[in-house]
């Protein structure tokens, strides 16, 4: 499925069929399709250490790869993390999602509705088989739709 492309600082962490993931729509659009406009959100009001918990989706043929920084540790799924390492990782994927969730509050509170919307849509959906541990940072591989069972 799919070859990696090139990306510079980032490695494919995943990939599946794009038939096999439905994707959530906004204003009409797969959510992929507004990967810029949800980064460009990222940078501008998420605190620099989480801003790379969304990897990178790009759609080739019939998959779609996910990109993330290029880890210096081997990395590991969470929901394969056991011990120090789980407790580890759980509270900073904890810490992450509560600095999203107090962000898009924030945003919804200052009439930034939309900005809002598309964050919260992009981690609406987590499972811990697709969420990806190294670097002390925790990457959610697979965002913005669900894994058809």
């Amino acid at each position: 499925m799919g070859d990696s492309i090139n990306i510079p600082g980032k490695k494919q962490i995943c990939v599946l069929s794009e038939q096999n993931y439905p994707q959530l729509q906004i204003d009409g659009k797969k959510i992929f399709d507004r990967y810029d406009l949800v980064s460009h959100n990222i940078d501008r009001c998420i605190d620099p250490r989480y801003r790379d918990f969304l990897a990178e989706p790009v759609v080739k043929d019939d998959s779609i790869a996910f990109y993330a920084k290029t880890p210096k540790e081997e990395k590991r799924r969470f929901s394969e993390l056991q011990g120090e390492e789980l407790e580890k990782y759980a509270k900073i994927k904890e810490d992450t999602l509560a600095h999203y969730n107090e962000k898009i509050s924030s945003l919804r509170d200052s009439g930034k509705g939309d900005t809002a919307d598309y964050l919260s849509k992009a981690i609406e959906r987590i499972n811990d088989d697709d969420l990806y541990c190294y670097d002390g940072k925790v990457v959610l591989g697979v965002w913005g739709g669900s894994r058809a069972k």
